[in-house]
């Protein structure tokens, strides 16, 4: 991650994913089908901005588990 923004508890990189994904600055750096072959770029951009203040790179490989392990950990908390 880089940028201005700090991200530092989970709830906040929830909403500043979120705001990416809401305003479609997510790139893929390939077509591949092949999770490990591809790089996601999340960019974050306040209003009334011209530059980003968060940006960060996973590899889809590494989102995944990301992902599953947070539902995992939410399930903990709601059971």
């Amino acid at each position: 991650m880089t940028g201005s923004r700090r991200v530092l508890e989970v709830q906040d990189l929830v909403h500043v994913l979120r705001n990416c994904v809401a305003h479609g600055r997510i790139e893929f750096d390939s077509d591949s089908r092949d999770p490990t072959q591809v790089l996601i770029r999340f960019t974050h951009l306040p209003e009334g901005r011209t530059e980003p203040d968060w940006v960060a790179e996973i590899q889809a490989s590494d989102l995944i588990s990301f992902c599953s392990r947070f539902v995992e950990a939410m399930k903990g908390l709601v059971d």
